[in-house]
């Protein structure tokens, strides 16, 4: 979703992966790393993966800016 978004948009889009054979995930917590390194903040719809958490928690040890989004409401005529 962030990936078509930004291509609409006419951004970079850069992809950090991790290697999917690696059983032990060293390889994501490194991407969570780089991923740190790079970011100047973090824009989180969290839904409670332990990914997730670890890439937030990476950013807030560097002390850069964490905002989690619990839950986005549809948007309907209520909602407006």
């Amino acid at each position: 979703m962030a990936a078509s978004w930004a291509r609409a948009q006419g951004l970079p889009l850069v992809v950090f992966s991790r290697d999917p054979d690696d059983p032990r995930k060293i390889s994501a917590a490194k991407r969570n790393s780089t991923l740190a390194e790079h970011a100047q903040a973090m824009i989180c719809l969290h839904h409670g993966t332990k990914g997730t958490w670890s890439l937030m928690q990476e950013m807030r040890r560097r002390d850069k800016p964490v905002h989690e989004v619990q839950r986005i409401l549809p948007e309907t005529e209520d909602h407006l």
